[in-house]
């Protein structure tokens, strides 16, 4: 089957849905709905990291004995940006009064491999370069940012509640085809394993705060990596597809995150307790419209600066996507061919991902 997309059942940017994609996917499946609800995040269904584990509880109700046993829980968890801004809302062309203000608050979901390095590396940059202060010309009563101020903290649901949030918390993230996202995944943990600091602690053992530490369950995991492909691919797909989160128990130490690269876009998505109502989309000549239009219509930058900015950062080489692969995994084209099966998993895994964000099976 093809690769691309097709008519989705949740809009996305420039149009709103009104509702959170985790809320679609509920009613599409009413079984993702955990059997105890979740009272870190009303929004928070069962990933499909959830479905491998079997839980009852979502990650942040999760009873202390069942608690996912992970070196690097909080390095992973802590997944969002967020900024504010005081908007100005004009009343009338040419009118110089300040008309009323407001301040509202944007949280940026991250989703890593979904262009999350542009977004959350330009967010600053960004916010400095257009605040415009001034409606579009022929506009009226359009709100305008007129100041910005980041928010320092990245928490995740189970240190903000939902009902701690800010009232007018706006969230919006950024999502890619799950499958090939997932392959992006795996050409990342391949080619950093590659680094000396990373196959030292493949060996299982390393001399860390002054004593020595075993690192658990490193060799099944050197063993994959040795293999040539696409039998290597296979291996990674059977133990994701066995472990799910769980592989977050390997210590990679400072690059402790490494493995979270292939988890699902659902299950970073759960790590924000609010509704998420702006989702684009990381695809060529997609992404670059989707960010505009939100930081334009609805954050309220000027909009001509904006695109110049994007303009500027595609001429300087900014991708939509790190391709850290290249070179070193298979392409996805020839994933689909020789191995086949590995991909029917992926998408028989990702199947709720697929129909919702409105991609076709791989």
């Amino acid at each position: 089957m093809g690769g691309g997309t097709r008519k989705s059942n949740i809009s996305f940017m420039p149009q709103v849905s009104g509702k959170d994609p985790r809320e679609i996917m509920i009613e599409m499946r009413p079984s993702l709905a955990f059997a105890h609800k979740c009272r870190a995040s009303p929004f928070a269904i069962m990933s499909p990291e959830d479905v491998i584990q079997n839980r009852s509880h979502c990650l942040a109700d999760n009873p202390e004995s069942n608690k996912p046993k992970w070196t690097c829980a909080e390095q992973v968890m802590r997944r969002t940006y967020g900024f504010s801004l005081v908007l100005r809302e004009q009343i009338a062309d040419n009118v110089e009064e300040e008309g009323v203000q407001q301040k509202k608050s944007f949280r940026y979901v991250e989703v890593p491999k979904s262009g999350s390095s542009f977004v959350k590396y330009n967010m600053k940059p960004l916010l400095d370069a257009c605040l415009s202060g001034r409606a579009a010309h022929g506009a009226k009563s359009v709100p305008t940012a007129i100041s910005a101020e980041m928010v320092a903290s990245r928490d995740w649901y189970g240190l903000v509640p939902g009902e701690e949030l800010p009232a007018n918390e706006v969230a919006f993230t950024f999502i890619r085809h799950p499958v090939k996202r997932f392959i992006s995944g795996y050409g990342t943990i391949m080619t950093r394993l590659e680094t000396a600091e990373h196959q030292l602690r493949l060996g299982g053992m390393i001399f860390e705060w002054g004593k020595l530490k075993h690192l658990e369950h490193m060799e099944g995991l050197r063993e994959i990596w040795r293999m040539r492909e696409p039998a290597r691919f296979d291996a990674f797909v059977s133990h994701y597809l066995q472990w799910g989160d769980q592989l977050l128990i390997y210590d990679f130490g400072s690059h402790c995150p490494l493995m979270a690269h292939v988890l699902s876009q659902t299950w970073f998505l759960n790590l924000y307790a609010g509704r998420i109502l702006h989702v684009g989309r990381t695809e060529k000549g997609t992404m670059d419209a989707d960010y505009q239009h939100f930081f334009s219509n609805v954050a309220g930058l000027q909009g001509s600066c904006v695109r110049a900015f994007v303009d500027d950062a595609r001429r300087k080489g900014a991708h939509l996507n790190r391709d850290e692969g290249r070179g070193r995994i298979l392409q996805v084209e020839q994933y689909q061919k020789v191995a086949r099966r590995s991909i029917e998993r992926l998408n028989e895994n990702f199947a709720v991902e697929l129909k919702v964000f409105g991609f076709e099976p791989l």
